[in-house]
């Protein structure tokens, strides 16, 4: 039996083209895909949608390091921690997951958040986009999902000003209902300015709002020093690393912006939030003795969570 149709999913083109230099962010969101659907296969976490979202199959696992999948793990669960607590403090909520790339989450999570997830909205680059929702369309299982048309993808360029207005016009999303915005490794690939009025657009648009983002820190130690030149010289300059350095100038950023309470940490104390129980059954999957090399890294990542309206909400996420 054949599952019944899925409503269209709208794509919004934005009035700003994208440019040549879009070709290296975009083979990040390949990189990171790939990664997590290798985590996948290994049984880091259950996600039964990546594969089909993505048409990717899980190769290059013996290339890669399980520092790597053990890392995607760790911000895959923290995220999730972060919709857990904001769902918790609403009778109802919806989702902004800005550059979303190949994300999953929504498939994924939809069925534990069922009656109180009102809406959910992807956003990304016109030919990102272009892309998923032709994956989306085209495999049954995820297309069966759609049926009540909470879910919808908008194309659309970031360094645009106008994206709440773009949501609020397409009828993505509630400026009245609680939302939440994910935004992984996008903003530091924005020149601080558009970042900025990104941030402004969201807290001044939106009666409640919350933002958990995952961005680097510390570009001027000697790892710092290599990702930005690494970066640059794959076509994907970090254009804002520099500019919010440090965990408390990412915080005197969103404070500025307009949320009324902001917490950051770096990974190494994301990961010491996360549960005992979790973080032990990861470490039977893989042996992992990079432990210096994992700590180096992960001082140089980290979630900034930000809110105007959820109080406590920034910080209880960080609580083990």
């Amino acid at each position: 039996m054949q599952p019944p149709p899925s409503p269209p999913l709208r794509a919004m083109k934005a009035p700003q083209p994208p440019t040549s230099g879009d070709a290296g962010v975009i083979a990040t969101n390949d990189a990171a895909t790939s990664s997590k659907l290798r985590a996948v296969h290994l049984g880091y976490y259950a996600d039964p949608y990546i594969g089909k979202v993505a048409k990717m199959v899980p190769t290059g696992i013996a290339a890669e390091s399980p520092l790597v999948r053990r890392g995607y793990w760790a911000r895959v669960r923290f995220v999730e921690k972060c919709i857990a607590a904001f769902a918790c403090k609403h009778k109802e909520f919806q989702v902004v997951s800005v550059g979303c790339g190949y994300d999953s989450s929504f498939f994924r999570l939809r069925k534990h958040y069922e009656g109180r997830l009102r809406r959910w909205a992807d956003v990304d680059l016109p030919q990102v986009i272009a892309k998923k929702k032709k994956h989306v369309e085209e495999d049954q299982v995820v297309a069966s999902l759609l049926e009540d048309s909470i879910y919808q993808m908008l194309a659309f360029d970031l360094r645009d000003p106008g994206l709440p207005d773009a949501l609020f016009k397409n009828c993505l999303i509630d400026a009245d209902i609680p939302t939440l915005c994910i935004s992984e490794c996008v903003l530091v690939y924005l020149r601080p300015e558009d970042g900025d009025v990104l941030l402004r657009s969201f807290a001044s648009r939106l009666r409640t709002v919350s933002i958990v983002t995952y961005e680097q820190i510390n570009p001027t130690t000697p790892f710092g020093q290599r990702m930005l030149t690494n970066l640059a010289a794959r076509g994907c300059p970090l254009l804002s690393y520099s500019a919010y350095p440090t965990l408390e100038a990412q915080v005197d950023r969103y404070l500025s912006a307009g949320f009324t309470s902001c917490s950051a940490k770096d990974m190494n104390d994301v990961w010491a939030s996360l549960s005992a129980a979790d973080k032990l059954r990861v470490s039977k999957i893989e042996l992992l003795d990079e432990i210096e090399e994992w700590v180096l890294i992960h001082s140089h990542y980290s979630f900034i969570c930000a809110s105007k309206g959820t109080p406590d909400w920034d910080i209880e996420v960080f609580t083990p």
